[in-house]
């Protein structure tokens, strides 16, 4: 039990009366009256009360344990290094916990204090598109936790501060493989406590590229009337979609699109050329014009057969001479018992009249022509006169 306060100031008063007024027996007799009349009487003289203490930040300012006793109280650390006595106060060193010991030089009694560290900040950043042209503005959002009422924003490209003091960083200037990060500072405790750098976003920055367009034809020399012939087109700078490509004969659209175009109804002096329309990121120009390609009919291309030829080595007719024959043509020639004596695809060597170099008899001969792939054959029977 402990006595009320002002009771122990009673009994310390009647004690110092009694050392000065009395004997030593009689001072000895009212003290054993006392023990008797107030039981633990040490107990009610000499207790400390020392209430829990709260628990704390390593920002809190030093403070008062608020022990008490009749005596004067002296405080221990069990942890100096978490919270240690100066001038009678509480100051706190750093995260952890320790015991406070009150002593009065005759009791003890002990407190717990637990010091909590302060809890850094938090960011996380994000942006919409991390693939852009070189020169487009792009902007970074950043998420925070624990940033205090007034934090502090430090961006970050490469690990160096860009000086831009806000939750968001918006740029132009951005190179190819460049990493953005931040750190966010809380200031809202004894002092600015940083949090670790946030997550980095690398940007890939693409140069901005020509787009061309180039027409090209498979044949290369005059053509036949009736003859198909092929365009094809082939760009440059345009790489993630296929390009709208339009053709045009004359400046007039054609109502053909895609890569090729094919034609067998072309005319003479008829002029070929394409547009074509970039859908990739990153071009300079979307829009692209080719080149022109010329066509050319040729005026000689009906075939012509001739029924006759004198192979004698005179210069004159000594060869079977076919115009317009084709480089796909073909030519067979067959005696009367329909075996073949000559035979040719395209004409680039006319027939001399000779089988095996040996010349074949005076007489008439027979030839098929398989011309236009086919679609055409001309037949007729070859006189060889020497």
């Amino acid at each position: 039990m402990t006595a009320p306060l002002h009771l122990s100031n009673f009994i310390k008063c009647l004690i110092a009366v009694l050392c000065i007024c009395t004997s030593s027996l009689a001072q000895d007799t009212a003290i054993d009256q006392l023990h008797y009349l107030i039981p633990n009487l040490n107990e009610a003289v000499y207790a400390i009360a020392f209430p829990a203490i709260p628990a704390k930040t390593i920002c809190d300012p030093d403070f008062d344990p608020k022990a008490t006793s009749n005596l004067p109280i002296t405080y221990t650390s069990s942890e100096p290094d978490v919270a240690d006595i100066i001038d009678g106060l509480i100051h706190i060193y750093g995260p952890g916990t320790a015991t406070i010991t009150a002593s009065n030089g005759v009791e003890t009694a002990t407190q717990r204090i637990s010091v909590s560290d302060i809890q850094k900040p938090y960011a996380i950043i994000s942006t919409p598109i991390i693939d852009i042209c070189e020169g487009a503005t792009v902007s970074f959002r950043a998420a925070v936790d624990n940033a205090g009422k007034n934090p502090s924003f430090l961006w970050l490209v490469n690990g160096a501060d860009v000086s831009n003091n806000s939750d968001t960083y918006t740029t132009n200037a951005l190179k190819d493989n460049d990493r953005i990060s931040i750190v966010v500072i809380n200031n809202d405790y004894c002092s600015p406590i940083s949090s670790f750098a946030s997550n980095s976003i690398r940007v890939s920055v693409s140069p901005f590229t020509p787009f061309t367009v180039e027409i090209s034809t498979t044949k290369s020399s005059a053509i036949c009337a009736g003859t198909a012939i092929t365009f094809n087109a082939s760009t440059t700078g345009n790489t993630n979609t296929p390009p709208n490509i339009k053709w045009f004969v004359n400046g007039k659209y054609t109502n053909s699109t895609g890569d090729t175009f094919t034609s067998s109804t072309l005319n003479d002096g008829d002029v070929i050329n394409c547009e074509a329309n970039g859908r990739s990121a990153c071009l300079s120009n979307t829009v692209a014009y080719s080149n022109s390609i010329d066509v050319a009919i040729r005026n000689d291309c009906e075939i012509v057969v001739p029924n006759s030829f004198s192979p004698n080595g005179d210069g004159i007719n000594d060869a079977w001479q076919i115009k317009a024959i084709a480089d796909t043509d073909l030519i067979k020639v067959f005696n009367r018992n329909g075996s073949i004596l000559f035979q040719s695809k395209g004409y680039a060597k006319p027939w001399d009249g000779t089988l095996n170099g040996k010349p074949v008899p005076v007489g008439t001969y027979y030839y098929i022509v398989n011309a236009a792939g086919g679609t055409k054959k001309l037949s007729g029977s070859i006189t060889i006169i020497r």
